[in-house]
């Protein structure tokens, strides 16, 4: 490790003493399920918020169902439109909840999470289509639920960062949120960097495991689509205000290293946050990860201070 954390360590040999097999060895629904089991040995109960409500977005065949997390009664707080990690394979609104929980109140605001189709039976670009849905169903969602957002703001984790990072490029000026937060972001599917090498095995989120995400969403697509490898796009300029985080133990972290300094290279504006002693997806990891508070500290600020901009 290029950092020690006794949390980490711990936290490393709890799973290599588990010795659990590895997740892209269950056809897709089973690793649902056991991916589903193992982030709650690491997550807390739920966290009290003022009001979360189910509901559908859409219209006819085009309809998705999302979650609406409500910070207080403020109906002028800024809204989050929240793309969930899962490597476009696994997780949805329940293994999210939390997340979203924390998100809200760290930001003081509201957090549509969004239930968008999965692969390997959904490959791309069905899960940026929802998200591309979402964005422009948001008029729908602010009426229902008698909203003002004093800004929107595209929020995604891991895979659901590429997604977001994805959307925000692709969608109608008027549509195209304030900013994004991109959260140890999936950036490039077409090619490996060093930190695989580094962190590639035995650090939660192994090479094979990425192998099978990407295989599954990339499968009637070349990998280096750049809407998927969205480091590749020639439309980065369009990039909203840009929140990125990365860690330090990640096979994921050198693309979101390059993907910052791309986006300043284009005068786009980048916060860059990083966590060298952490793993990814570690802000899911409440139970065995104190840093986790930190992290979504740094966010809850970042959200309201761009929203006051």
């Amino acid at each position: 490790m290029t950092q020690k954390n006794p949390e980490i360590e711990i936290l490393l040999k709890r799973v290599a003493d588990a010795n659990l097999p590895s997740i892209e060895t269950y056809d897709p629904a089973e690793a649902r399920v056991e991916f589903r089991r193992r982030m709650r040995v690491l997550e807390t109960d739920h966290e009290p918020i003022y009001k979360v409500e189910d509901l559908t977005i859409g219209l006819d065949k085009d309809k998705l169902l999302c979650r609406l997390y409500q910070h207080s009664e403020n109906t002028n707080a800024p809204l989050i439109v929240f793309a969930h990690g899962g490597g476009w394979v696994l997780a949805g609104l329940e293994e999210y909840d939390n997340f979203c929980r924390r998100l809200s109140s760290a930001g003081s605001c509201n957090v549509l999470s969004v239930e968008y189709r999965l692969a390997p039976e959904h490959p791309y670009p069905a899960a940026l289509n929802d998200m591309i849905l979402a964005f422009s169903s948001l008029d729908q969602v602010i009426f229902q639920h008698n909203l003002q957002p004093s800004s929107i703001i595209g929020v995604g984790d891991s895979a659901g960062g590429n997604l977001i990072a994805s959307t925000s490029i692709k969608i109608p000026k008027e549509k195209k949120p304030k900013g994004q937060i991109l959260i140890y972001p999936v950036l490039d599917t077409s090619m490996k960097r060093n930190s695989y090498s580094e962190f590639g095995s035995k650090f939660l989120l192994d090479t094979a495991v990425m192998d099978w995400f990407i295989q599954s969403y990339c499968s009637e697509t070349s990998k280096d689509d750049p809407n998927i490898s969205i480091i590749l796009s020639p439309n980065l300029s369009r990039s909203p205000q840009t929140y990125i985080m990365t860690a330090g133990l990640d096979p994921l972290r050198d693309e979101g290293f390059e993907f910052v300094e791309k986006l300043r290279e284009l005068s786009i504006s980048v916060t860059h946050s990083h966590y060298s002693d952490m793993l990814h997806g570690f802000l899911g990891m409440p139970k065995a990860l104190n840093t986790y508070k930190d992290a979504f500290n740094e966010v809850g600020k970042w959200i309201r201070k761009i929203d006051k901009c």
